[in-house]
């Protein structure tokens, strides 16, 4: 009997007496988990497993705390999706400030960075470009503006703080010289004669506390009054090189020379103030003016219009725009543009610009006179 048994045991073993899987019984294609449903390899030309069961091994369980935090995230990535386009969107706005700085368009870059500035109040680097650009647009009232509110106690980025340091300095001196120069210019019968007040400007060539260059713009300005341009040149030059800074100095320069009717002089001083300031308003605008001069009218227009769409509110720039077009033959044009400035806020009354416009003065008259 013992010997049946063996017998038996070793059928079943095989003739080496090694036990065989459950799995090298089973028939070819048949699952080898659940050992019922054919194989699916349709996802994979090896596999060994039916299709349920294929989904049963690739659920993989979770702990209950990750569904938590998982939850989280999600929280987070619909709030984010919300808040992305404005980021993208201010993203671009600060790279087209930059890149309007780099490129020397302050004014646009300006611009730029006082919108960036009121949604981002407390970057210091956008304010820092922004009181940068202010300064080399000539826009001092904005620029004293932002280092009062923006900048005034707190700390600057080492690679600007030396800069920022120099224009304040310019900023105060500009000012504290236009506070000792303002009472020589107020109405006083003592001092209401030009010739009375270049003595008492004179007084301030010796006061060192005084940003003399400004001095010497006002000077300047009474020569030019007074008839005496060549001598108005000379100091606006001289003022000029004391502070390269001040590219309006130059800018008055232009108006000297074009009155003068030296346009090549007048075009060349331009030219000098747009390479350090590419958008510089008044300098466009009196490139657009002497153009008219020189009779090419559409290129007087074309540096009007540009002058126009940078600063509407300039000096001078919405009428030096209606009598480009005035002058090009779009009167219609012309007297709409003045039209709606005269309905503004900013309307000056100009007789001369008013009489150009009516058909009763020559460009010369406006322009050079």
């Amino acid at each position: 009997m013992g010997e049946g048994m063996d017998e038996e045991k070793r059928r079943d073993d095989g003739p080496e007496g090694d036990p065989q899987t459950a799995e090298e019984q089973l028939p070819d294609g048949i699952c080898k988990a659940c050992r019922t449903n054919p194989v699916d390899a349709t996802m994979n030309p090896e596999s060994e497993l039916c299709a349920s069961c294929r989904e049963d091994f690739i659920k993989y369980p979770y702990p209950k705390w990750l569904y938590a935090v998982l939850a989280g995230v999600l929280v987070v990535v619909v709030v984010s999706f919300f808040r992305v386009p404005t980021m993208i969107q201010n993203y671009k706005e600060y790279r087209a400030a930059e890149s309007a700085y780099d490129g020397r368009n302050y004014n646009a870059a300006a611009n730029a960075y006082t919108e960036l500035g009121a949604a981002y109040t407390s970057s210091m680097r956008i304010h820092e470009r922004l009181f940068l650009a202010l300064i080399r647009s000539q826009r001092f009232d904005e620029a004293a503006t932002v280092l009062s509110d923006d900048l005034a106690g707190r700390n600057a980025n080492d690679e600007t703080f030396a800069e920022i340091d120099q224009d304040a300095t310019l900023l105060v001196g500009y000012y504290d010289t236009h506070d000792k120069l303002a009472p020589i210019f107020q109405a006083d019968p003592q001092v209401e004669k030009p010739e009375e007040m270049y003595t008492k400007i004179l007084e301030l060539r010796s006061d060192t506390a005084c940003d003399q260059a400004v001095v010497l713009s006002y000077l300047s300005q009474l020569n030019s009054l007074m008839g005496r341009n060549d001598v108005a040149a000379t100091q606006l030059q001289e003022a000029y090189a004391l502070q390269p800074k001040y590219t309006f100095l130059l800018s008055s320069l232009g108006v000297i020379q074009r009155r003068a009717g030296d346009y090549d002089a007048a075009t060349a001083t331009y030219d000098a103030v747009l390479e350090k300031v590419a958008d510089d308003v008044e300098a466009i605008r009196g490139l657009g003016v002497v153009s008219l001069l020189k009779g090419d009218f559409a290129r007087g227009v074309e540096f009007a219009k540009k002058a126009y769409d940078l600063n509407p509110e300039g000096a001078y720039v919405v009428e030096s725009y209606a009598v480009a077009l005035y002058a090009a033959g779009r009167t219609t044009e012309a007297k709409a543009v003045y039209a709606t400035y005269k309905k503004s806020a900013d309307y000056v009354p100009d007789p001369d610009y008013e009489d150009y416009l009516a058909g009763r003065a020559t460009l010369e008259k406006l322009y050079r006179s």
